[in-house]
């Protein structure tokens, strides 16, 4: 499920992408290699930053300028999660709210400092706070693998 997620999610991204060559997460799968992810990225990209197990890198994603940031495992260094951050734009966030609740169905609402959006099943957060637009992938027992290295301090 986590794979057939990975895809569908990725070619979703890549679909909205005005300029389809630049959203490449179509090559991305859940618990890729960090080193083949990392050669993959920097032939491909500019301004790649790698720090430890994190890639980021400036795209255009959602037809917006955007960094994309890929999240692996400290331990066997497998990809967990992705991020896409826009500054000072919200309008990818309602579009994309409204692909989701279309495919995925209403999502958990939190409201506190921000607006965020869940959608549990589907492995998808969307925030929108201080003038930025955050949405998550999640990639299931690589994201859980992630988290509870987190919380051990990795």
């Amino acid at each position: 499920m986590a794979k057939t997620f990975s895809v569908l999610m990725f070619g979703i991204i890549t679909i909205l992408a005005v300029n389809t060559s630049a959203a490449d997460f179509e090559q991305y799968k859940w618990g890729d290699s960090f080193d083949n992810l990392k050669e993959t990225v920097t032939q491909n990209k500019e301004k790649v930053l790698v720090v430890e197990t994190r890639i980021q890198y400036d795209d255009t994603v959602f037809g917006k300028k955007g960094k994309v940031c890929l999240y692996f495992t400290s331990g066997t260094e497998q990809l967990a999660m992705v991020s896409v951050v826009w500054e000072e734009e919200f309008e990818p966030a309602d579009k994309l709210k409204k692909i989701f609740e279309s495919e995925y169905g209403t999502p958990q609402i939190l409201k506190d400092y921000s607006e965020k959006y869940i959608w549990d099943k589907a492995g998808i957060r969307l925030t929108y706070a201080f003038g930025q637009t955050k949405v998550y992938y999640l990639g299931g027992k690589y994201y859980n693998e992630f988290e509870r290295e987190r919380r051990k301090g990795h």
